[in-house]
């Protein structure tokens, strides 16, 4: 395994209870052991209901409850799924040092804990201690330590993990480029991005909905619009499921880029091949025509939502004002007397404020 330098720092709190040793009696009365489903839930709650700095009534838990690495595994992972971290860790080392003794699943969940709580540098610092402990890193490790670089906006460093990986032995798949694709967000990273697809298609990886719209997205980002068509109109070509998020993402790329036009067609391809469009897909598009003065075809896409069975959003309406603003519509008191009007006499919330607002906007224009 290539060694990856890294500065250890203090991770992230979890939320404290009061419960203290004198407690635990009354924490393992209220939650029951009830483990035959596996999922060790009870137990979880009962550690996270300690006082992480308790060391004597974590112990006294686990002690009682469990009973080989297999039950650690999951109390580790009902932990890293709340993101206790601190309270993993605990674990882990009890396990550690109990006897019990840690394997290759538990450093890769206590991975995963430290990413989901933005950790990167205790993820790393962890990974390689298996080096030293010399317990090898699987698939599923090396895609935990990826996604906690890149929920801490490590792109590079993530990257070097891939090499590192594939220096070793273990083939990445589709869900380690996935990661690393929905990571890059800026023109560079873009370029990286590419040449990542561009490697998936050379190792004969599957090209998923998920690659498509994180790399639409990155190229979003990347001001890179072109390519972006490029990547969608391939991934039809490559025989992709595409569904509504996809169409999104690009419609979301030609709205940046000003491209309305392609936006529309776009639509037009989502009916003709049964994809039926979300509220995002529509306010994407409607904020086009914002963009580019044509409030009426904002309008005109705010009906035709009804005919799909969609209800506008706050975003939706935020849109349709900007439409009118920028066209230089709303001041006229055919519109903007009669919005606020609705609006100021209904007390429905929110939510009826939005329903009177869109029966409202079908009669303009």
């Amino acid at each position: 395994v290539v060694k990856l330098e890294c500065t250890q720092h203090k991770g992230q709190k979890d939320r404290k209870h009061s419960t203290s040793g004198r407690g635990l009696v009354a924490v393992i009365s209220k939650y029951r052991l009830s483990n035959s489903d596996g999922s060790f839930d009870n137990v979880v709650m009962q550690l996270m209901s300690i006082d992480v700095e308790d060391k004597g009534a974590i112990e006294a838990v686990l002690n009682r409850t469990v009973k080989d690495s297999k039950d650690v595994t999951k109390v580790l992972r009902g932990l890293s799924k709340r993101k206790s971290v601190r309270c993993a860790l605990k674990v882990f080392l009890w396990a550690k040092n109990s006897g019990v003794g840690v394997n290759v699943y538990h450093y890769t969940t206590l991975i995963s804990a430290y990413g989901r709580s933005g950790s990167w540098l205790e993820a790393l610092s962890t990974f390689e201690e298996m080096g030293r402990e010399q317990v090898d890193p699987n698939i599923f490790t090396f895609n935990a330590l990826i996604s906690a670089l890149c929920i801490g906006g490590e792109f590079d460093r993530a990257v070097e993990v891939l090499r590192s990986m594939q220096e070793g032995g273990v083939k990445p798949d589709t869900i380690t480029y996935n990661t690393l694709l929905s990571s890059a967000r800026s023109e560079p990273t873009c370029r990286k991005a590419l040449a990542l697809y561009e490697e998936m298609k050379l190792l004969g990886l599957c090209i998923d909905r998920t690659t498509v719209s994180a790399l639409i997205c990155a190229c979003g980002q990347g001001g890179q619009w072109r390519e972006a068509l490029r990547v969608f109109h391939e991934a039809a070509e490559l025989e992709v499921e595409l569904d509504a998020a996809c169409y999104n993402a690009i419609m979301h790329v030609c709205a940046k880029a000003g491209k309305w036009e392609e936006g529309m067609q776009l639509l037009g391809q989502m009916k003709a091949r049964g994809i039926p469009p979300s509220v995002g897909t529509f306010n994407v598009l409607m904020s086009v025509c914002a963009r580019r003065g044509r409030w009426k075809l904002a309008v005109l896409l705010m009906r035709r939502m009804k005919s799909y069975g969609l209800r506008p959003n706050t975003i939706t309406f935020n849109t349709l004002i900007d439409a009118f603003n920028r066209a230089g519509r709303w001041g006229e008191q055919r519109i903007s007397a009669r919005v606020h009007l609705e609006v100021i006499r209904s007390n429905l919330g929110e939510e009826g404020v939005a329903m009177q607002f869109w029966e409202l906007s079908l009669t303009i224009g």
